[in-house]
């Protein structure tokens, strides 16, 4: 659990701005209200206490805890991010272990077009499946992808669906 934590506290600082729609605020949890987590599920909040917010998920019934700016609001801006291409740019790449978050040196530049380049240069493409879930081809061939809410881009070697690197686009 503390491993998800701090995971999700790493992406959370390397988004900055991009989270614009994630709760700001404890008092953005309101007992009732629809939300979606970081995994694209959607849920209600069934009681908040302090900075803690228990969601109960559609999918499977269970009750979810989460901190605050780990949700926001369901409806047209919360809406689980769409398939597609990624925004163009340069996204750096942070991993963290432990407490300490470390910088990858495995910058991606996306192109828009479907293409990505690694910080050496070596180029491959990307194509985004509906779930939000990214296949590369190229020097990222062996990784899992998943677009994160935010357009933040989570990526891990072991199939599993804790994204311990966060690649987040520049300003």
């Amino acid at each position: 659990m503390r491993r998800i934590f701090y995971c999700l506290l790493a992406g959370i600082i390397l988004s900055g701005a991009s989270m614009a729609t994630e709760f700001k605020k404890a008092s953005d949890c309101v007992v009732g209200q629809r939300v979606i987590n970081r995994d694209n599920q959607a849920g209600v909040i069934v009681s908040a206490d302090g900075s803690s917010c228990r969601v109960k998920l559609d999918a499977t019934g269970k009750i979810d805890y989460n901190i605050f700016w780990m949700l926001r609001p369901e409806g047209k801006a919360g809406k689980a991010v769409a398939p597609g291409k990624l925004a163009a740019g340069l996204y750096e790449c942070y991993m963290l272990a432990g407490t300490q978050l470390n910088y990858m040196f495995i910058d991606i530049r996306i192109d828009g077009t479907g293409g990505y380049a690694d910080k050496s240069g070596a180029r491959g493409s990307y194509k985004m499946l509906d779930s939000g879930k990214i296949s590369f081809t190229g020097p990222l061939a062996k990784a899992n992808g998943k677009l994160m809410p935010g357009g933040d881009i989570g990526l891990n070697m072991d199939g599993s669906t804790l994204y311990n690197t966060t690649c987040s686009k520049g300003k």
